[in-house]
């Protein structure tokens, strides 16, 4: 098959030189071909000091790099620069594995769904790869959205997505934290945009900086899906 479409697989990338090397090896890019898709990875490199965006580079990814802090800040200069119709999410870290991407593509394809979560409860994950305070704290947070929106989701926090750049360039996003996440589906719920989940694989986390404050970051996330149930951006 001809690749006609292409999508742009961003990863935000601090410090991550054990694994970067690996999630871009792991990246499908024959089985996307077949699909139709070509293939755009896209490294966004903040600060890291262990080679990390040399090492992108040899695998053939395009390195951005953002010196500004933040989680979706890098999303949102990766997202920026894309050049796919379509885009991907993705950990530097190989916690999520990217050979569930084709997957991902095809159920949005099939159920023609502007977003595709990676449901990490009803996939298989790898023990120890969530921290038993991590996971109370996404059970919750998916719990809280599922009430106050009335949507039927398993893992509303999951690290690995796939939607249109259109879709994403409608939304309007601001945040710049880890509450990235929250808002990117909350502005789709908000939209009535169709979102689907998928079960994923998940691995533990075995190297880099560890991203994620649990306290301060879950509080985040909440705070914000209050405030925009309450109309309060």
């Amino acid at each position: 098959m001809i690749s006609t479409k292409t999508i742009s697989i961003v990863a935000p990338a601090i410090n991550e030189a054990k694994t970067i090397g690996k999630v871009i090896n792991d990246i499908p890019k024959r089985e996307l071909s077949k699909m139709g898709y070509n293939c755009e990875i896209i490294v966004v490199n903040t600060k890291s000091t262990d080679g990390t965006p040399d090492i992108a580079r040899k695998l053939g990814a395009r390195v951005i790099d953002e010196n500004r802090r933040g989680y979706g800040r890098a999303y949102m200069t990766g997202f920026k620069a894309a050049k796919g119709q379509y885009l991907a999410m993705i950990d530097a870290d190989r916690t999520y594995d990217a050979n569930d991407l084709p997957k991902m593509l095809k159920e949005m394809e099939d159920k023609h769904a502007d977003m595709v979560l990676g449901s990490r409860f009803k996939g298989s994950m790898e023990k120890g790869a969530m921290p038993f305070v991590n996971l109370i704290g996404n059970m919750f947070l998916t719990g809280l959205v599922d009430l106050l929106y009335l949507v039927p989701l398993s893992d509303t926090h999951s690290g690995i997505r796939v939607f249109k750049k259109s879709t994403y360039n409608s939304l309007g996003m601001k945040c710049t934290g880890m509450d990235f996440a929250s808002e990117l589906l909350l502005r789709s719920i908000r939209k009535d945009l169709k979102i689907v989940e998928i079960p994923i694989n998940y691995r533990r986390r075995v190297a880099g900086n560890k991203k994620l404050k649990v306290i301060r970051d879950g509080f985040g996330h909440f705070k914000l899906i209050i405030c925009f149930r309450l109309g309060r951006e």
